[in-house]
């Protein structure tokens, strides 16, 4: 649909599609073709075992070599992922937006060089003669973005705010992404279209396109239950169904689509002289990467030309558009699902996929693991002592197991461990910080982020006030470990408020002495990691990543774990009752 080298429609859907469980992970495969895409199959399903979810196309001139959907939809309810399963884009919705803008310049209704002065009312005289050229393309000197996406003003506050933002830069002069200003292109989308975006979308994109599972966030109709729970890590952060219409990505991430509809093909979309501005780079950003109407353009050392767009979202939903044209090869991949730490899992996907389409590189080499069935699940949950006071918990969200490691002597079995000294100094900062947040001691944050951080102040303060006012006083908090991130160290804490308990995370620098970020709604434990069943029955702790063992867990039947870190040696691990119990 959009453009050279996406799969034609009729390959796509006229193949027999067969549903099929491996593992007790729920695949829905219509094309693995024999070799390559038999063993991407393969390769995805292995990392469906590990927490990843979603759907697969990859296609190689006129063939499709996979097309499938994998994982769960929703784990709770153990509902499998499906082909034709909407998901969000995220800011691949940047490229739909091209071609609706590109379908109006064909119709003489927009010309890229108008002025944004010339299309919406109440344009500040310092916005008034960018283009929307420079808008589509990043190069309108506007805010990158506001990433809040619980935040539901309506469209009328949004593009108020937009346009009464200060420029970050001069119009024309530098490159610099902006979602923000696609909420401005969308409204001169409606606006020039004379009908809603979601609407315009639907008449100009999807329906001639044959992207019948595709809609913008505002024009969903009923079927928007059946979007797909997005997740990150153990964490379920909902659906739209149950979310505020967020207005804030209108334009630049408001698309739920699947892999199926990205990878349609229609070439009457656009006319030629428009369909060559989709496909070509318009604004350089360095040497090395160019942009267009909504895609990247760069070049891979081995591979030759690429053009690409990714998209991720804070709650989980991630995916990507990927074409190689020297060697004709396009992926797409859409995800409901990203690992403990925010890191989208379709990147080791797409990283796997590209090696075994290209032979350029090896894979990742996933270990042979399975998830447990609902019995599994639920035998294998429980508490294990970890020296005196730590602890590893193995917990479930219904459809995979997770490792969680609470308390120093934890952390350190699975991460790289942040000096002794380094570690106390960051756990000391966190607690002096929450006794005088919890005792409501003026200048806490001052201290905790010391004078070089003064300037910062008023946004801890602010994002503080607000869990305050949302859930009550701290009456409680219990520091859960540190963990070297980089230069840096996180410590995790579990905090009590009034009316609920949340996980925050808190970034130190300087030796753990200086507060550099903190992260409300944090990964549950410093140490959050899949855990799968080998096929000699022991439960298999997975890296980050996916591509080696943390750890193995063998039950002795007394109730002890044997505890086995590769290069050390075996521990016994004592159960312990569940907190608070």
């Amino acid at each position: 649909m959009m453009g050279a080298g996406a799969v034609g429609r009729a390959a796509v859907l006229g193949t027999l599609v067969c549903g099929v469980a491996v593992g007790q992970v729920a695949t829905e495969i219509a094309v693995a073709t024999p070799g390559v895409g038999q063993r991407m199959a393969a390769l995805v399903t292995q990392r469906a075992a590990l927490g990843f979810s979603g759907q697969v196309v990859v296609a190689q001139g006129d063939s499709i070599l996979l097309d499938g959907a994998f994982g769960f939809a929703d784990r709770a309810s153990r509902r499998p992922m499906r082909r034709d399963t909407p998901l969000g884009v995220a800011s691949v919705s940047k490229q739909i937006l091209g071609v609706a803008l590109l379908a109006l310049v064909d119709r003489g209704a927009l010309r890229l060089q108008d002025r944004l002065g010339d299309h919406l009312d109440g344009v500040p005289a310092e916005k008034a003669d960018i283009t929307l050229e420079q808008i589509l393309t990043h190069r309108a000197g506007l805010r990158g973005g506001h990433t809040d996406d619980f935040a539901s003003p309506s469209r009328e506050a949004v593009i108020a705010a937009r346009l009464a933002d200060p420029l970050v830069g001069a119009p024309g002069e530098a490159w610099a992404y902006s979602s923000d200003g696609y909420n401005l292109l969308a409204a001169v989308v409606e606006r020039a279209a004379g009908m809603p975006y979601a609407a315009w979308l639907e008449q100009a994109v999807f329906e001639p396109a044959g992207m019948h599972h595709s809609a913008a966030w505002s024009g969903m109709p009923v079927r928007q239950a059946e979007v797909a729970t997005a997740y990150q890590g153990i964490r379920a952060t909902g659906a739209p169904q149950s979310w505020p219409l967020n207005w804030r990505v209108f334009g630049g991430g408001d698309v739920f689509s699947t892999a199926v509809d990205r990878a349609l093909r229609n070439g009457d979309l656009l006319g030629p002289a428009t369909r060559g501005i989709a496909l070509r780079p318009l604004a350089p950003i360095n040497d090395e990467e160019s942009y267009g109407a909504g895609l990247f353009f760069l070049e891979d050392p081995e591979l030759g030309p690429v053009i690409e767009h990714g998209g991720d979202t804070e709650l989980g939903y991630n995916a990507v558009v990927l074409r190689y044209p020297r060697r004709d090869l396009r992926l797409f991949i859409t995800s409901n699902s990203t690992d403990a730490q925010g890191l989208s899992m379709r990147q080791w996907v797409q990283a796997d996929l590209v090696a075994l389409a290209t032979g350029t590189a090896e894979t990742s080499g996933v270990p042979a693991v399975r998830v447990g069935d609902p019995d599994d699940l639920r035998t294998s949950v429980g508490e294990w002592a970890v020296g005196s006071s730590a602890r590893l918990r193995l917990v479930t969200d219904g459809a995979y197991l997770w490792a969680m490691a609470e308390g120093q002597d934890a952390v350190a079995l699975f991460a790289a461990a942040a000096e002794p000294d380094t570690a106390a100094r960051a756990l000391a900062s966190t607690e002096r910080l929450l006794r005088g947040l919890s005792d409501r001691i003026p200048g806490a944050y001052a201290t905790a982020l010391t004078p070089e951080g003064a300037e910062w102040v008023p946004a801890f303060e602010e994002e503080w006030d607000d869990l305050r006012t949302r859930f009550g006083l701290l009456h409680r908090y219990e520091l859960l470990g540190a963990v070297r991130d980089g230069e840096h160290v996180t410590v995790t804490a579990r905090l009590g408020f009034r009316t609920t308990s949340l996980p925050m995370s808190f970034r130190w620098s300087d030796g753990g002495v200086r507060l550099r970020a903190t992260q409300p709604w944090a990964p549950p434990a410093p140490i959050l990691l899949p855990v799968g069943f080998d096929p000699g029955g022991r439960l298999v702790i997975l890296a980050r990543g996916g591509d080696r063992i943390a750890a193995s867990l063998v039950p002795t039947g007394t109730g002890d774990l044997l505890l086995a870190v590769p290069g050390a040696a075996a521990r016994r691990l004592e159960p312990r009752p569940p907190r608070g119990s």
